[in-house]
């Protein structure tokens, strides 16, 4: 099984009923703006069932991340965005191995 790493996603788009998402990763160089440049890495194809289903299931996964803490919903100039906090406390092992 193939593994893919991506910092991000760049863009999601639909076209002729298939969902198109670009994925980037940080490059070794820096923009005019002393940022890490962005650079496309992948793109995936799915259908709009897929998509619909990998969005369910990536729902799940924040509301398990807002409650153990590990990201926070933010108010942000009307709407609700959800980030990392800015203290963030070394996340619980869940595991009873460790």
């Amino acid at each position: 099984m193939d593994q893919i790493f991506a910092d991000g996603t760049t863009d999601i788009s639909i076209t002729g009923g298939v969902v198109r998402i670009d994925f980037f990763h940080y490059g070794t160089g820096q923009g005019p703006d002393g940022k890490t440049e962005r650079e496309f890495s992948h793109r995936l194809l799915m259908s709009a069932e897929g998509f619909l289903q990998m969005y369910t299931a990536a729902d799940e996964v924040i509301r398990i991340l807002l409650e153990r803490g590990l990201i926070q919903r933010a108010p942000r100039d009307g709407a609700t965005v959800v980030s990392a906090p800015a203290a963030a406390a070394p996340a619980t092992p869940v595991s009873p191995n460790f």
